[in-house]
C-alpha cells in the first residue's frame, strides 16, 4: 500500500514492513520508524499514516498525526474493513457501519448511515458501496468527486480529487478530477485511483493506467 513518501506491506506471517522517509528527515513523522512489531491482517497507507486491521478487527495507526488520525483511532474490536485517505481514514465495523476519524474541514467525516460492503477514503471526500451496487459520496465537491453517476458497481477507489468504480458491467467510469484524462475503456476487475492518474486491471490481467505520467507514475512496467 502506497502513501506519499512511504509504502508498506505485509510479510508471510502478517508483520508490517515500511519504506520510504528517511528517520529524522523533515517529512519524518514517524510512518516507517513507529510501524508496530505485531501481525496484521490488512493494512493501508494514507498520505503520511498508515492504518493496519488485526485478527480481531482493531485498528492500529501509526505516522503523522495530522487531524488525530493515530490518536482519534477507534479501540473498538470487529473491523471488517479500512481505507487511510489524505488526513482522514474510515473504516466499516461489524454492523457495517462506515466509521471515519482525523480531519474533517471539508466533511470528511460525515459519512452516511447505513450498511456497505466497502469503503474508500480519497483526499477530502470519501466513497462507499451498498450491497445494491449504489455509491455513496461525502466530503469536498470543488471538482464533482460527489457526482456518482448512474449506474451499479462492484468496486470504487477515491482518489485526490476525482472518484471510479467498476460497474456491473466491468465497465471503468470515473467521475471529478482525472475523468478527463482519457479513462481506458474494456472490462476490468480492480481500480486505485491517485492523484491525477489511475490504474486498472483487465480482466486478462493486464494493468492499464491513464492520467499524468509526469514522474512514469502512468507507465507500469510490460
Amino acid at each position: 500500500s502506497a502513501g506519499v513518501l512511504h509504502s508498506c506491506a505485509l510479510g508471510i506471517e502478517g508483520q508490517p514492513e515500511c519504506w520510504g522517509v528517511e528517520d529524522g528527515s523533515r517529512s519524518d513523522h514517524g510512518q516507517v520508524s513507529d510501524t508496530p512489531n505485531r501481525a496484521f491482517r490488512d493494512l493501508s497507507a494514507g498520505a503520511e499514516s498508515t492504518c493496519a486491521r488485526d485478527v480481531d478487527g482493531r485498528i492500529e495507526c501509526w505516522g503523522f498525526d495530522g487531524g488525530g488520525v493515530v490518536q482519534s483511532t477507534p479501540v473498538e474490536a470487529g473491523f471488517v474493513q479500512i481505507d487511510a485517505g489524505w488526513g482522514h481514514v474510515c473504516a466499516l465495523n461489524a454492523d457495517r457501519e462506515i466509521v471515519c476519524w482525523g480531519e474533517s474541514d471539508d466533511g470528511e467525516l460525515d459519512a452516511p448511515a447505513g450498511e456497505y460492503v466497502q469503503v474508500s477514503a480519497g483526499g477530502d471526500h470519501s466513497c462507499a458501496l451498498d450491497a445494491w451496487g449504489n455509491v455513496t459520496c461525502w466530503g469536498r465537491n470543488d471538482h464533482g468527486q460527489l457526482a456518482t453517476p448512474p449506474g451499479s458497481f462492484v468496486s470504487v477507489s477515491a482518489g485526490n480529487a476525482g472518484t471510479c468504480g467498476i460497474s456491473t458491467k466491468s465497465e471503468l467510469v470515473c467521475w471529478g478530477r482525472g475523468a478527463e484524462l482519457g479513462v481506458p475503456r474494456g472490462a476490468f476487475s480492480e481500480v486505485s485511483l491517485g492523484n491525477r492518474h489511475g490504474c486498472a486491471i483487465e480482466v486478462s490481467g493486464w494493468i492499464l493506467c491513464w492520467g499524468d505520467n509526469e514522474y512514469g507514475q502512468s507507465s507500469p512496467p510490460i
